[in-house]
């Protein structure tokens, strides 16, 4: 298919046959318009524009029938005007994985930075609600920016991990080859040794010749054999298996923070609980900063790294060249007394499959949990962080097939994320002509944490070619400390701090075996956390078994008298406090 209008016009009428779509092109930019039925058909119109390899971007402003408008319309702001921040280098918006990330990059440099965040803590969105794989660059198309920089990203992780002190660890994924992996269509037609002869032998070495054709290292075809010996647990018949040994996988919160706190202690600003209103442009539409709910931040650059919002942000400066579609994915979290049982990211190949997912993977967190997941749902609300039962379902049958034997009563969590992805389902990152001085980061989802650092080296080159001088700064401090965790110590080790520090001695979580210590210096860091939720990101209390049914009252206490506020001001998030009131009094 032509990237023309008329041919793409014409392919969305004869695959969403219930849509009335017209279609413009403009400098590689697909506009659609008119209406669907469903939202099911609304994403389909979207793909079937954004497959073009002559387009690079999809708006859509197409009407859904299934789709009720409940958005309340928008009240009359009064912002304040005045001009908080006088001329800054550059404004990140988005204080995400994407922001961190290149507000650390940025900070390597003699720069005016400010981060804007409009929550009460960075890594929220989609960058705490992931699996936290530093992925290996398989499922992206070559020619794809997600590849390019998955590759690259993927590499930087051990360096940069040491260097941030954020635990990380390369336990390779192992991709099993399973009767599930041919379609039925497929398998009805073939003879039984034709199709044992597919999945043992010639289906591991074309995923492993593909995968080195896309400069993939460290790739090993397996026998369903060494497969079982490396995950014992997995279900007998497996044909055939995968290695790919680059894998990674990290707290992707964890590293957020790190990323931010190491900024923040290299000069970079970070405003949060500042909600970013609008971008100002001047009568060029050339950038001069961006208006938020505390006043104006004046700014050469602005760099819009606002995750599901980022086509709202842009379009606030006329530089309406993408939009987001939401996707949702549900994860659910196992208690640590399962933490042996397997040692690998473990996932199925299953061809015929939603060709814009991943799939998710049966794996463990770095502190041993282990974890399943995600799924992918397009959803209309770009809030929308609900798990269903259905969803439930579907993971547990998903990966109970591969290990028929987990105890699956061992359930202590399950949340969502919602991706921001774009209908190229690729990266858009690239400075807007339509608006010089802005520079769009967006659709980053998977494998955007694993891309992340190599995010933030392309926007600084994109940055240096817009014009923005780039010099070094002598000073520019790449480590950060990231404290030592009670839990992870000997026994000799913790009676040491204990004699030297009585705070270590009391345990505010007994799960995790967080100490009195430990949440007050999270309470104390350079990107302090301020609620609940935030001390639980940086300490883990809260996260085990009980899920904070016995820590929550003493971290509350805690973070009253630390911030000086009452107790009923103390927040679990933003908008939600932790008690509504006191029972009793004295």
């Amino acid at each position: 298919m032509s990237g023309s209008a008329e041919d793409i016009e014409e392919e969305i009428g004869s695959e969403v046959p219930n849509s009335d779509i017209k279609v413009r092109v403009e400098d590689g930019i697909a506009y659609l318009s008119g209406k669907t039925e469903t939202w099911e058909e609304y994403v389909g119109a979207g793909h079937i524009a954004g497959e073009n390899d002559d387009i690079r971007g999809v708006v859509t402003d197409v009407d859904v029938e299934e789709i009720e408008d409940n958005q309340s319309e928008s009240m009359e702001r009064q912002e304040p005007d005045e001009v908080i921040k006088e001329k800054q280098d550059i404004v990140i918006v988005g204080a995400g994985v994407s922001g961190c990330s290149i507000a650390r990059e940025l900070s390597k440099y003699d720069l005016d930075v400010t981060l804007v965040e409009r929550e009460l803590d960075v890594s929220l969105g989609a960058s705490k609600a992931n699996n936290g794989c530093v992925h290996v660059g398989i499922d992206q198309g070559k020619e794809t920016l997600k590849h390019k920089l998955c590759l690259r990203g993927n590499a930087m992780f051990d360096d940069l991990t040491e260097e941030l002190d954020v635990p990380f660890r390369r336990i390779g994924t192992l991709l099993t080859i399973t009767d599930r992996t041919l379609p039925e269509k497929v398998e009805s037609y073939l003879p039984s040794f034709v199709r044992s002869i597919l999945l043992k032998h010639v289906i591991p070495k074309l995923v492993t010749f593909y995968g080195k054709m896309k400069n993939v290292p460290g790739l090993e075809t397996l026998s369903g054999k060494e497969a079982k010996e490396l995950e014992p647990n997995l279900k007998d018949d497996i044909y055939s298996g995968v290695l790919m040994s680059t894998m990674g996988i990290i707290s992707p919160y964890e590293w957020v923070i790190a990323l931010a706190e190491n900024a923040v202690e290299n000069g970079v600003e970070l405003m949060l609980d500042t909600e970013v209103i609008e971008i100002i442009s001047n009568e060029e539409n050339e950038v001069e900063g961006v208006q938020t709910d505390r006043g104006i931040i004046e700014a050469d650059y602005v760099i819009n790294a606002a995750g599901v919002y980022a086509d709202e942000l842009a379009e606030t400066a006329g530089a309406k060249e993408f939009t987001i579609h939401p996707r949702k994915g549900s994860l659910i979290i196992f208690d640590k007394n399962n933490s042996d049982y397997n040692d690998h990211v473990v996932s199925e190949l299953r061809f015929g499959g939603d060709e814009y997912t991943k799939g998710g993977t049966a794996m463990k967190t770095p502190e041993g949990n282990p974890e399943w997941g995600p799924t992918a749902v397009e959803v209309p609300d770009k809030e929308d962080k609900s798990v269903t039962e259905e969803e439930i379902n579907q993971i547990l049958n998903k990966y109970g097939f591969l290990f028929p034997d987990f105890e699956t009563g061992d359930m202590i969590r399950y949340f969502a994320g919602v991706r921001a992805s774009t209908f190229t389902e690729d990266f858009f990152i690239e400075a807007s002509d339509k608006a010089p001085g802005l520079i769009n980061v967006a659709g980053i989802q998977s494998p955007g944490l694993a891309s992340s650092p190599a995010i933030a080296e392309y926007v600084v080159r994109i940055l240096g070619s817009e014009g923005l001088e780039l010099v070094e700064d002598p000073d520019f401090d790449p480590e950060r400390d990231g404290g030592p965790r009670f839990e992870e110590m000997s026994e000799e080790r913790r009676k040491e701090l204990i004699g030297e520090d009585s705070e270590y001695g009391r345990i505010v979580c007994r799960c995790e075996k967080v100490t009195e210590k430990e949440v007050l210096e999270a309470i104390d860091e350079p990107v302090p956390a301020l609620t609940v939720d935030a001390v639980k990101r940086r300490t883990r209390a809260g996260m085990g078994r009980c899920q904070s049914g016995f820590c929550r009252p003493r971290v509350i206490n805690i973070l009253s008298e630390e911030l000086g506020i009452p107790i009923e001001e103390v927040k679990k998030k933003k908008g939600a406090n932790s008690v509504t009131r006191r029972t009793k009094e004295g």
